[in-house]
């Protein structure tokens, strides 16, 4: 189907075909005993974030924002609402909410906030976006909320030898994970490689041995769907490449010494 559409008659109607396949136009209609009348669509379950969502997508890219409401909402355990409170922050001017970011309480919202520091700031909030965030409790955090510091070094710089030496002390002693996340992992070389900790190399060629037969992702039903581009689907889940281990390697391609 290639698209779709509800006429004024009430029809639906859509299209199909391309890729060398045989163009067409369907209309659908109704035949039955059931009622036609128009319904109410709109969906009462979480109309309630829908409600907060909507109020601080109104503040994307004006010149008036509701602070308090926006940093309440930095945390709030829907990303949506998260995405949408940080873009709101990121609308206004940063003098005017530095200070409260890197102070924000919150360990999630706290994220968020440094995210949005990083993105708007200048090289000077470099430290104090990084000391921010060593004030974090990980134990409140998901495995991908953990690590914001990537976005720092890449839109701030770089850090400073002092802290540079601090975060290895931070962050060193917890690769690789100890929940065994490839996830977390993948993320904490990175991290590691860019402080040149000095274990990074050691730690995580021993890794790469100890990593085990990876496992292919469920597209068996994506693989269903064509013929043409299923076949190619198929091929590389019976023959599922090592790629943990080409990450691995792909970064520590970076390490300069050791």
């Amino acid at each position: 189907m290639t698209d779709a559409v509800v006429g004024s008659d009430g029809a639906m109607y859509f299209t199909v075909g391309g890729r060398g396949t045989q163009s067409a136009l369907y209309r659908v209609t109704y035949s039955g005993d059931l009622s036609t009348n128009v319904v109410d669509y709109q969906d009462s379950a979480s109309s309630d974030r829908r409600a907060i969502r909507h109020e601080l997508e109104a503040m994307h890219g004006t010149s008036y924002a509701d602070l308090d409401f926006i940093f309440t909402n930095l945390g709030h355990p829907d990303r949506f609402i998260r995405y949408a409170a940080r873009i709101a922050l990121e609308s206004m001017p940063v003098d005017g909410w530095r200070q409260r970011a890197i102070s924000e309480p919150n360990s999630r919202a706290l994220v968020i906030a440094i995210m949005a520091l990083a993105r708007q700031g200048e090289t000077t909030d470099n430290e104090l976006a990084l000391q921010a965030l060593e004030r974090i409790d990980l134990s409140n955090l998901k495995e991908s909320e953990q690590l914001a510091h990537a976005l720092v070094f890449i839109r701030l710089g770089e850090p400073s030898e002092e802290t540079r030496l601090r975060l290895i002390t931070q962050w060193d002693p917890l690769y690789p994970a100890s929940s065994g996340s490839d996830h977390l992992n993948m993320e904490l070389v990175q991290l590691l490689t860019y402080l040149r900790a000095p274990s990074v190399i050691e730690k995580t060629l021993d890794l790469m041995d100890h990593l085990g037969t990876e496992s292919a992702p469920d597209w068996s039903e994506l693989a269903k769907r064509s013929n043409d581009y299923g076949r190619a689907i198929q091929s590389m889940m019976s023959n599922m490449p090592p790629t943990q281990a080409v990450h691995f390697a792909l970064v520590l391609r970076n390490v300069k010494s050791g």
